[in-house]
């Protein structure tokens, strides 16, 4: 079997277990991406194929992202600014993403497993049940930009955070949380082949704490 006999198998599994489930919630289809464009943030479900697929042995997971746009708004990003084209975000502009393994009871990174012998309805049956029983609930959680911005910092993505925590107005967390980014880049000294990169992000945070008048 070719390998895209393999992926016409996925496409298939996708179309008959994930898609009709997202659609329902008010999902769009672009190309491998599921989008929904809400006024705070935007949700997009990806179906990531393994680079080291085969035609004997295919591997694919499913990615969630949320997009938020007033935390790039906060950045100064080109995108935000006024006369702007408007732009589609992909998974990976996400500032918020998580696989689906990890959220499911093997607790880490999941991929499943296409065969010539797989049956695309029982991988369909699979993948519904993994949107239903925990990603649409991530999803739901974390949708918002204040419930984002404390998963964020739990996460310790604390320049992400601060950022989040500018965006909704509270600029005492947005600081604290700056400092804590720097913290966390200068509790130990980096090694001399990574001291450059460091201290550019370094630059970065003080620039932006400076332009919002921040203290750091």
């Amino acid at each position: 079997m070719s390998r895209s006999a393999l992926a016409l198998t996925v496409t298939q599994a996708v179309k008959l277990g994930l898609a009709p489930l997202l659609h329902k919630d008010g999902f769009k289809k672009r190309g491998t991406n599921f989008y929904q464009i809400t006024p705070e943030s935007n949700r997009l479900v990806f179906v990531q194929s393994s680079q080291w697929n085969s035609s004997s042995r295919s591997r694919f997971t499913i990615e969630l992202g949320l997009y938020f746009p007033a935390i790039d708004a906060v950045t100064n990003e080109t995108w935000t600014r006024a006369g702007a084209k408007q732009w589609n975000p992909k998974i990976y502009n996400c500032q918020l993403r998580q696989r689906i393994g990890f959220l499911m009871p093997v607790g880490g990174d999941f991929w499943w497993t296409v065969t010539p012998s797989s049956d695309a309805n029982e991988l369909a049956l699979e993948m519904a049940k993994a949107w239903q029983q925990y990603g649409a609930a991530w999803m739901r959680s974390n949708a918002d930009l204040p419930y984002a911005a404390t998963r964020l910092e739990a996460e310790s993505g604390f320049l992400l955070a601060a950022q989040a925590r500018l965006a909704l107005g509270e600029r005492a967390k947005a600081s604290r949380l700056a400092k804590q980014y720097v913290v966390s880049l200068t509790k130990e000294a980096p090694h001399p082949a990574n001291a450059a990169i460091i201290e550019k992000y370094l630059a970065e945070i003080r620039g932006w704490c400076a332009r919002h008048e921040m203290e750091l």
